[in-house]
């Protein structure tokens, strides 16, 4: 079962793509699964089962051609089927639809009617994981929701009964209830994220086990006391084996109330497997168990493959099973029971741990250290006490309700005070795609465990590169904002301005292993500047901090930042700070305050640092969002140079004809996400740099420029081909879609 499972999920996520005609694909299937049939038990006849499987697997993940939705659909109807991140898919009677929401979507079950406007997604960041698979396979189209309401009850409610406003963890009881997290407490988030519990926040496998074996485990003591009772009455064999059946049912209701998420489907399905395996006498195999649950839940939905919650379920029991009891066997036989029970539970949570580490160091890049002692402590009290209370306080009679919650809730507290002993700060590895292949081939290894271990610490640790005798300066795709990250030859690196919210530039940083930066520079402290650099200051080490002022009192996102600083100790410098040889900033200068001061020439936006950059006789110059004003304040000291990024996002108040003549540009980079409700870059404005070679973050992604001894070149990453050479072409305003839209 478990070669067989293998060759499911590689037939969909490597031959599905690859699958031009389906139809032959199914026939591949069946004509297999007859020569296996034929074959029997022999080694062909397995070999002949696990190629079916696998060509079963490529006819699941064959793209797939979805409904088309008219262009001039705005108005978009239906339930929603499921949700990630900020982003739900909707069925409609028409198709499906992936809707990007600007808040947190509402859960699945709950029928709406959005407003929308046509949108394809943001291009990602290298190395980033790629979570469009799904929508490219199944040809669902994306549209960003301009305003929603439900039509249906939305049972996710933030309010919470009156029973649970009294207690202190009454919106995780609810949460451990229902599996609505909407009221959580985010201080408690961040608390059990540090400490490696927020596991035990959702509706996981681990909650429906422990469902299903208490009421197991209670239906057994409940048979057992019967026969006691009952002496002379003969029981058939049987009869005991029955206590398992209970179990499954509580697990199905379990899972049927919080929306049957992939964890609940595989536990349910492995408390299926068992009890069967009780009533008919035979022993568990776990892996068959697991296998068996893999292959139904991608039978149902193959798109399950590409979400977080199939790899980090699946994942995390793979390393109970397979690591685990490597540990185990480390455990001297004459230990005492309980000094026993608590490293198999340390095994357990170390196991777990070790299953889920690729994807956790791609996609999160956090461990907590003590995450194993944390679940040690947690998990029984969290899962073992508080989530059977909060089930009888919210589904179970009114009379036992108070006092259950009201244990629950004590029971919690309790843990949520060891929790802060054991808060220290998470360790932070970072790996790529190829990373997280190297880990996983490395936990693999069943001999010479030491060097296991010593290749995935040489693999996490990473570092960034020294000293290349190159510029190279890249220009991030982080959306409708500016980042960009400047190595220089001698090693320095900085990083001019964050883009928006998010930790998809710090997460970037940690995956090509620059845990250290030398300089960060703040253009100007517009949030599309400054969001990102919140977690990258809190983060990374910095060496100083440079930007053109202190916060003003409403700017509170700034003011966080300036905080961060002077608690970390972070030196500040402004417009004259010395960048040696290779880097200048040019702006603003003294001499610039006195015309600033006039109200009908200054603007804040007129106040961004301007660099220029100088290696090997190419100049690349870095705008800021300054405008017209400051454009023409500078157009007469401006040197020409090679590269310029476009000031303000190309907007229609930047690039003045002065400042085009002025730089006279090889190149010219605009900074701007998809789609964007500014509508950057302007047609005005790329009319200024007719006869240039334009390119742009929104539909190049992420730029780099590598300046040489012998050249200068410019790249764009594409994510199945790495940094690839952009072809010098001149833009030229036409009638081109480029200039309409």
């Amino acid at each position: 079962m478990p070669w067989l499972a293998i060759a499911l999920v590689v037939g969909i996520a490597v031959l599905g793509p690859m699958a031009l005609c389906p139809a032959v694909t199914w026939s591949g299937t069946v004509a297999l699964t007859c020569l296996g049939a034929v074959a029997g038990g022999r080694r062909g006849g397995r070999l002949a089962i696990v190629l079916a499987v696998l060509v079963l697997g490529a006819s699941l993940g064959a793209q797939m051609q979805g409904r088309p939705l008219g262009p001039d659909v705005h108005l978009v109807q239906g339930e929603v089927r499921s949700v990630t991140g900020w982003s739900a898919v909707v069925s409609t009677p028409d198709a499906e639809v992936r809707l990007w929401f600007r808040e947190p979507p509402p859960v699945p079950g709950t029928v709406i009617s959005a407003r929308t406007r046509r949108s394809r997604p943001e291009l990602r960041l290298p190395g980033a994981p790629d979570g469009g698979r799904s929508d490219r396979r199944t040809g669902r189209v994306s549209r960003r929701v301009v305003s929603w309401v439900p039509l249906g009850s939305q049972s996710d409610a933030v309010a919470l009964p009156p029973g649970l406003l009294e207690l202190q963890h009454g919106d995780l009881l609810w949460a451990l209830a229902t599996g609505q997290r909407r009221a959580l407490d985010a201080d408690l988030v961040g608390l059990m994220r540090r400490t490696g519990t927020a596991h035990l926040l959702a509706i996981s496998g681990l909650h429906i086990g422990l469902v299903g074996g208490l009421v197991w485990g209670l239906t057994a003591l409940g048979l057992r006391v019967v026969r006691v009772c009952l002496p002379r009455r003969r029981w058939p064999v049987w009869a005991a084996r029955l206590a398992a059946l209970p179990g499954v049912l509580a697990a199905v209701a379990y899972a049927s109330s919080v929306g049957w998420p992939v964890s609940a489907q595989r536990a349910v399905i492995m408390v299926t497997m068992a009890a069967l395996a009780q009533v008919s006498g035979r022993p568990v195999r776990p892996w068959t168990a697991l296998s068996m649950a893999a292959m139904a839940v991608l039978l149902v939905d193959p798109d399950r493959l590409y979400g977080m919650g199939f790899a980090l379920s699946f994942g995390a029991v793979v390393g109970i099973l397979g690591v685990t009891p490597r540990l185990m066997r480390l455990c001297p036989l004459d230990w005492p029971r309980s000094l026993v029970w608590v490293i198999e539970g340390l095994a357990v949570s170390i196991g777990a741990m070790a299953g889920t580490l690729p994807l956790t160091a791609w996609w999160f890049q956090t461990i907590s250290p003590l995450g194993p002692v944390s679940n040690l402590f947690a998990g029984p009290l969290i899962g073992g006490v508080g989530v059977p209370a909060a089930l009888m306080g919210v589904h179970g009679p009114a009379w036992l309700g108070p006092w259950a919650l009201a244990v629950g809730n004590a029971v919690i507290s309790v843990a949520v005070v060891v929790l802060g002993w054991l808060d220290v700060p998470p360790w932070t590895p970072a790996v790529g795609p190829v990373g997280a292949v190297l880990v996983l081939v490395a936990l693999m290894r069943r001999r010479r465990s030491a060097l296991a271990v010593g290749m995935m610490a040489m693999i996490l640790r990473g570092g960034g590169s020294g000293a290349t005798g190159d510029l190279v300066v890249t220009f991030l795709s982080v959306g409708q904002g500016d980042a960009v990250f400047i190595h220089l030859p001698d090693g320095r690196r900085w990083l001019v301005d964050g883009g928006p919210p998010g930790s998809g530039l710090l997460e970037w940083l940690r995956r090509e292993g620059h845990t250290d930066l030398d300089t960060v520079f703040l253009t100007h402290p517009d949030l599309d500047h400054l969001g990102g650099l919140t977690a990258v200051v809190d983060q990374l080490s910095v060496g100083r901090f440079v930007t053109t002022r202190p916060p003003r009192h409403d700017e509170h996102a700034y003011r966080q930042v300036w905080r961060r600083l002077f608690e970390r100790g972070i030196p500040i410098g402004d417009a004259t700070v010395e960048l040696g040889r290779m880097a200048t900033v040019l702006h603003p200068r003294a001499d610039w305050r006195s015309v600033a001061a006039d109200p009908r020439l200054h603007r804040d936006n007129d106040d961004s640092l301007v660099l220029l950059l100088e290696h090997e006789g190419t100049r690349i110059l870095l705008t800021g969002d300054i405008e017209e004003a400051a454009e023409s304040w500078l157009a007469s000291t401006l040197p020409s140079v090679d590269l310029i990024q476009a000031p303000h996002h190309g907007s229609r108040t930047s690039s003045s004809a002065g400042l085009v003549v002025a730089t006279n540009p090889t190149w010219v980079v605009i900074s701007c996400g998809l789609e964007n409700r500014y509508g950057h870059p302007h047609p005005g404005t790329l009319a200024q740099w007719r006869g240039r070679r334009v390119v742009r973050t929104d539909r190049d992604g992420t730029l780099q420029v590598r300046v040489t001894d012998v050249g200068f070149g410019l790249w764009r990453w594409r994510h199945a081909q790495g940094y690839v050479a952009v072809h010098p072409w001149v833009w030229n305003p036409g009638p081109s879609r480029e200039v309409v839209e």
